[in-house]
């Protein structure tokens, strides 16, 4: 049986509703993971474990100390964008049954008066 526009409007919605949670939800592991990386560098530098003679010693020390954190920030940025895109189709779904419908009723309103054959 096909799936009626009510259906479709209904199914519609409850993915964009569905894909903004997970993508606040996202940002917030984002959020998370960006304050836990910035909380260990701040305790690796005031710890005194940061001794490198140069710039880039210290910071290669630095990402290294982090490496965890850092691995972490990128699943949350990955999967963030991925939250995102499903909420961008989502969004666009919605959009398009909006234009369906009102195309519908501008093709009914014709009919009706007699435009469409």
């Amino acid at each position: 049986m096909a799936e009626t526009r009510e259906d479709q409007i209904k199914r519609a919605y409850e993915d964009l509703r569905t894909a903004r949670i997970e993508m606040h939800e996202a940002s917030e592991k984002d959020l998370a993971a960006r304050t836990t990386l910035k909380q260990k560098e701040a305790a690796l530098l005031l710890s005194g474990a940061i001794v490198g003679k140069n710039a880039e010693t210290r910071d290669a020390q630095l990402k290294e100390g982090c490496k965890g954190e850092l691995e972490a920030v990128e699943a949350a940025r990955l999967e963030k964008a991925d939250a995102q895109l499903r909420s961008d189709l989502a969004s666009m779904r919605v959009q398009e049954l909006q234009w369906l419908i009102r195309n519908d009723q501008a093709t009914a309103d014709l009919d009706a008066r007699g435009y469409v054959p």
